[in-house]
């Protein structure tokens, strides 16, 4: 350990620690994993590694408190919690919160609020550290996939349509908050990806609606780096380039679902709202339907009743639509609903990971804790009321482990120094 870089030392203790815990899943209590700054002194490439492996640890139902300066590590983190400190002008401490699950589209939200420069917290989350922490993410040792998609409704379909491929691809999708944001993402990814010293190993597939404002982007041809739209052409969604001419209809995520699923699912609303209900009443169910923009022969009228049933509440109605859609697809009678050509084109453009993500249950966003000082928080489930605290420190300090029972009476133990070497006491 002495003869280890600052740096090194704390790859060193968090390999200890999740060798340890990794081998050790059968333990009937879970762990709380404190890391102080465990980016310090590591090059970019180890911290994306560093984080990753922290997360595998969530997975396995612990739960993991840091703090760091490196904000490559947001776009790696799917659920949790992150916390932002400064120091104002006037000496005060300003905390701002963030939910790691849409934190890109909040970003984006935020910014159309606000005329001049973004706030402090909005900042930090710097463009360019995302598309720095993809990359490196492509041509590390894991091989990676990303999804970039608009906004957390596509998130939502897209972690229920792609749950395979979550596991045996290592996918991550990534909402970012609208066609630009994705334009932004696919156009800075260009010179990384093209670069022939970097051997990208993973996909990048970025996915928008087709809309009536077509977007102008300048088309690379470069392997594993896509950009579509999502277009209905002759009862079917087509993935279209981005630069194709064709433009209708226009088509949004809501058009290219199971026409069976989507009307159960708008049946389920129409005892919430009144616009639904009337729809529903005046048009019958289209059973030779392909795609759900075509369930309902609608008129003009209703079609823009329907558009603004998915925009109330300022567009939340399309996220509750998409929770109650993938809920409803869960029940026995959708179990052999064939998938649709374009969910298979994209599943077929995703690389196999060598070190595929082991299967959890489902963590969701309302189940991310808040943290305190400059500092991220990665939940699991439950954290059971037993546990187990362990204390990664700094530098020169003996890292300490402290169990919590019931009955309040904790009891301390401890890592042991020894010649440089870290063992682990059988008691722990």
């Amino acid at each position: 350990m002495y003869d280890l870089s600052s740096g090194e030392k704390r790859k060193a203790l968090i390999d200890v620690a999740y060798s340890f815990l990794v081998r050790s899943q059968e333990r009937d209590k879970q762990i709380i994993l404190a890391v102080d700054e465990p980016d310090a002194s590591l090059h970019i490439s180890a911290c994306y590694e560093q984080f990753s492996r922290l997360f595998e640890l969530v997975k396995l139902g612990h739960q993991i408190i840091i703090t760091t300066h490196w904000y490559g590590y947001l776009p790696i983190i799917s659920e949790g919690s992150a916390t932002s400190m400064k120091k104002t002008s006037a000496n005060e401490v300003d905390v701002n919160f963030f939910d790691l699950y849409n934190y890109r589209e909040k970003i984006t939200q935020d910014r159309k609020k606000i005329n001049g420069i973004l706030p402090y917290d909005i900042s930090l989350k710097s463009h360019n550290d995302l598309v720095q922490s993809i990359t490196y993410s492509l041509i590390g040792a894991s091989t990676y996939n990303w999804l970039i998609c608009e906004g957390i409704s596509e998130k939502i379909y897209f972690e229920h349509i792609f749950s395979d491929k979550i596991l045996d691809s290592n996918l991550k999708i990534l909402p970012v908050g609208g066609y630009k944001e994705v334009k932004k993402i696919y156009e800075s990814l260009i010179s990384p990806m093209n670069d022939p010293d970097y051997s990208i190993k993973g996909t990048v597939y970025c996915l928008i609606d087709t809309d009536t404002e077509i977007l102008k982007v300048e088309v690379k041809s470069i392997k594993n780096l896509y950009f579509k739209r999502l277009l209905n052409k002759q009862q079917e969604t087509e993935l279209v380039n981005i630069d194709s001419n064709a433009s209708t209809p226009p088509t949004e995520i809501e058009d290219c679902l199971n026409p069976k699923i989507y009307f159960k699912t708008l049946q389920s609303f129409a005892d919430k709202d009144e616009d639904i209900k009337n729809i529903l009443a005046t048009n019958e169910y289209n059973s030779q339907a392909k795609v759900s923009g075509d369930t309902l022969d609608l008129k003009p009228s209703q079609q823009k009743l329907l558009k603004g049933f998915f925009d109330k509440n300022m567009g939340m109605n399309k996220v509750l639509f998409a929770k109650q859609y993938v809920e409803i697809s869960n029940l026995d009678e959708f179990d052999k609903e064939q998938e649709a050509k374009w969910i298979t084109d994209i599943k077929s453009t995703l690389k196999k990971s060598a070190n595929p993500a082991k299967p959890t249950n489902d963590i969701k966003p309302s189940q991310a804790k808040s943290t305190t000082t400059n500092a991220v928080e990665l939940s699991s489930q439950k954290i059971d009321s037993k546990k187990e605290i362990i204390a990664l420190p700094e530098e020169g300090d003996t890292p300490v482990v402290e169990e919590i029972f019931e009955d309040n009476e904790p009891i301390i133990e401890e890592f042991f120094e020894d010649e440089g070497d870290i063992d682990l006491d059988d008691s722990f």
